[in-house]
């Protein structure tokens, strides 16, 4: 019997499934309700939310015995679907308006599933902000104010940049030393939080104070140094410099000495270090400062010096060094406490880790990389370990000091001598001294790689993200490939059902059943509409023995003692299996659509007719990999996903992708097998967008630090190069505190200048 001119509904299809599986006690009555109160909702959402215009979706569902007749209707039933064409494939999400979510919220799946062949279509507003709930109180019992006590000695002692200066293992362990008295080294477990965040908060405030206290210094201590240059400023005659020259040293020696003591930490550590031979990003602040402090005692010792125009006092310069010393380390610490919120947080979390197995990298990338392989995987972790250790590790600034510093010192030795010889005067040559030592203690040491990194955390933080610190940009600088499945980017929602057409009296359940049991244990990227034509019911599924995944062509399993096959007409040629005509099938399949195939015990029993859209997150995400030289190795059951494919639907060149053979599917899977721990360099909420944004901005930021350094180095070297030509030339008039305050500034506001014009 040919049932060719009948037509089904939503309606029909549900009502076919309930009366022919008596467990599930849905009437049609109930069916019908249901299924009006969510399309209720469904326009409702649609209006309010989207906006946008409603467009015609066509389902079509033919019964026919026989395969020679496949026949498009015009009177087919239409169900209102969200307009799609307006999805952005910038590299910055849209949003409509400002949202609020917890990180466990997916943005591009957030839609609700329906229990209809409609497919849901993404929300455009599928980025937004992201709020943080931690959760934590600190303690206030007595154990925790004997924690809080130990903590005082370690935080007043603890030197933010570099090596922290050694503790002898006497004086900080004792034998009665018990679990509640135990200084918290490491973030360990989640029972560690309150301490770490009270730790995190006290260097907050310390470092906030010592700001505050610096920033007055460096007021009083400019307008004393400009107030004796220009003649339009206030200035008592007992500090004038002409006037009293004692009286303006010993102000001046006044105001260093408070900001060194401040920044007592800087200082010593910052010189223990040098000592060392591991210098770091405080040695040349605290060389610098001590250069200006002896000369100070010495001017103050000797003020009619002053006299002379070659002579000059620069301890301002080394207050300003200290000021944006501290400002540095509150960049690292606003840092830390940004992320630590994130590893504290209760979202889920995955880490991004590199594939040690060089032969495994290779057969993944084979086709697609012609150089070594940096593949990039993300796994979901129960904790991040090793955050405060990578939080406070030294970056590229301190690398570039621990052999910057030497040589200029070195330098400013030999310059000395040098000097002396030139001028034959002790107190000129004590000058070119702290002036070579100011110019080469750039302002924007530590700034240089905290900044950058801080935007960088703030950027990836709106998306669910987190960079650790500089070891994650030194893990992931080179990474020239990274992973994905085939639902990560056809997410719910991007797969449409357009229409099924039975064969050989199969009934519309049966098909239904028989490919959704198939594609769900499969993990296929159709599952998603399956299972909302079943209602989302998990129970109603077949069981599915022996499932094996022909590459490129479907999938076939046993269901109900019978073999099912799903897949392209290549999967049912190969198996002897009769389909219709390449030109039959043109009759009603577009271009953009796909036609999937399903038999049952050797018998084609139906056909699917689907189409594939773009998220647009997922778009980004992409375009994000192409800037940035990364290819994207993608597995997946769907025959449907090929590079040209997936090429089109993403409008991204081909060579992008590369779809993996089953063989490697098992190593596949054990790159992201879920753990309990990992090292938390990088992180993100376990969406495709969330975690690319992540990854090649971690990629990015490298070439902006380095730049920074770059700039570093630049103005250290032309600084000093000046410097020693004025002192061979025995013209030092002209390099007074002023000019170097400015040369300084000058080189600050270039370097953020470019910083800013570099986005992530």
């Amino acid at each position: 019997m040919n049932y060719s001119d009948d037509r089904f509904s939503v309606d029909d299809i549900l009502e076919e499934v309930t009366q022919h599986h008596p467990h599930d006690d849905t009437s049609k009555a109930d069916a019908d309700l249901l299924i009006d109160e969510i399309l209720k909702e469904r326009t409702k959402q649609s209006s309010s939310v989207h906006k946008s215009a409603d467009v015609p979706f066509q389902l079509h569902i033919n019964y026919d015995d026989d395969i020679t007749d496949i026949a498009n209707t015009e009177d087919s039933v239409s169900m209102p679907v969200q307009n799609s064409e307006s999805l952005s494939v910038s590299d910055t999400p849209p949003a409509d308006k400002p949202q609020t979510q917890d990180y466990n919220t997916n943005p591009e799946t957030d839609a609700k599933a329906i229990p209809s062949a409609v497919s849901v279509q993404p929300e455009e507003n599928a980025f937004i902000e992201t709020t943080y709930h931690s959760g934590l109180q600190t303690e206030s019992d007595d154990a925790y104010l004997r924690f809080r006590e130990n903590r005082e000695k370690k935080i007043k002692g603890f030197v933010l940049m570099g090596n922290e200066t050694e503790v002898d293992n006497e004086e900080s362990e004792t034998d009665d030393e018990n679990a509640e008295d135990k200084v918290i080294e490491e973030f360990d477990s989640m029972e560690d939080a309150p301490s770490v965040l009270a730790d995190i908060k006290e260097l907050m405030t310390s470092l906030s104070v010592r700001l505050g206290i610096m920033l007055v210094l460096f007021l009083m201590n400019f307008y004393l140094v400009l107030a004796n240059c220009v003649t339009f400023l206030p200035l008592p005659a007992f500090i004038n410099l002409s006037l009293n020259p004692a009286i303006y040293v010993l102000a001046s020696t006044i105001l260093l000495s408070i900001a060194m003591i401040v920044s007592h930490t800087t200082i010593v550590g910052g010189l223990v270090n040098f000592c060392k031979l591991k210098a770091d990003g405080d040695s040349l602040p605290a060389l610098a400062s001590l250069a200006c402090l002896v000369q100070c005692v010495v001017l103050l010792l000797n003020p009619g010096a002053l006299s002379n125009s070659s002579v000059h006092l620069y301890s301002f310069t080394a207050v300003l060094g200290l000021l944006f010393n501290c400002i540095g380390k509150l960049l690292i610490v606003k840092r830390t406490m940004l992320n630590f919120k994130y590893v504290t947080s209760d979202c889920d979390k995955y880490a991004t880790t590199i594939i040690d197995d060089e032969q495994l990298a290779n057969d993944l990338t084979k086709g697609v990389l012609t150089n070594i392989p940096v593949t990039a995987t993300n796994k979901k972790t129960g904790f991040l370990t090793g955050f405060l250790d990578m939080s406070f590790r030294e970056d590229a600034y301190d690398a570039i000091s621990r052999k910057l510093t030497p040589i200029i010192f070195i330098a400013v030795a030999i310059l000395a001598v040098s000097g002396y010889i030139i001028t034959q005067n002790a107190f000129v040559t004590l000058t070119v001294v702290v002036a070579a030592f100011a110019v080469c203690s750039p302002l924007y040491g530590l700034i240089c790689a905290n900044l950058p990194l801080l935007t960088a955390v703030k950027a990836v933080h709106r998306h669910g993200g987190m960079i650790i610190g500089y070891p994650a940009i030194e893990e992931f600088a080179d990474v020239n490939s990274t992973t994905a499945q085939g639902h990560d980017l056809f997410p719910n929602g991007t797969v449409i059902l357009h229409g099924i057409k039975t064969f050989k009296g199969m009934r519309i359940d049966d098909a239904i059943l028989d490919a959704a049991s198939i594609l769900v244990k499969a993990n296929s990227i159709l599952s998603d509409i399956f299972m909302q034509v079943i209602q989302g019911k998990p129970e109603l599924l077949k069981e599915v023995d022996t499932l094996v995944y022909e590459d490129m062509m479907g999938i076939s399993g046993w269901v109900d003692n019978k073999r099912v096959l799903i897949g392209t007409r290549d999967l049912m040629l190969n198996h002897g299996i009769d389909v219709p005509s390449k030109d039959y099938e043109k009759r009603y399949c577009t271009e953009d659509n796909e036609i999937i195939y399903l038999s049952t015990s050797g018998e084609l029993t139906a056909v699917f007719i689907v189409s594939l859209t773009a998220s647009a997150p997922v778009e980004a995400a992409l375009r994000r990999l192409e800037n940035n030289n990364i290819f994207l190795i993608v597995k997946t059951v769907d025959p449907i996903l090929n590079r040209e494919k997936l090429a089109s639907v993403f409008q991204v060149e081909p060579t992008l992708f590369r779809v993996i053979p089953s063989r490697l599917h098992k190593a596949y899977d054990a790159q992201h097998t879920p753990s309990k721990q990992e090292e938390g360099f990088l992180a993100n909420n376990g969406n495709f967008y969330s975690y690319i944004k992540t990854l090649t901005t971690a990629k990015r930021i490298k070439a902006r630090i380095m730049l920074g350094i770059v700039l570093i180095l630049t103005s250290v070297i032309i600084g000093f190069g000046l410097v020693t030509a004025l002192c061979l030339m025995n013209d030092f008039s002209r390099i007074n505190v002023l000019f170097l305050v400015g040369y300084q500034a000058l080189w600050l506001i270039i370097a953020w200048l470019i910083q800013k014009m570099r986005s992530l």
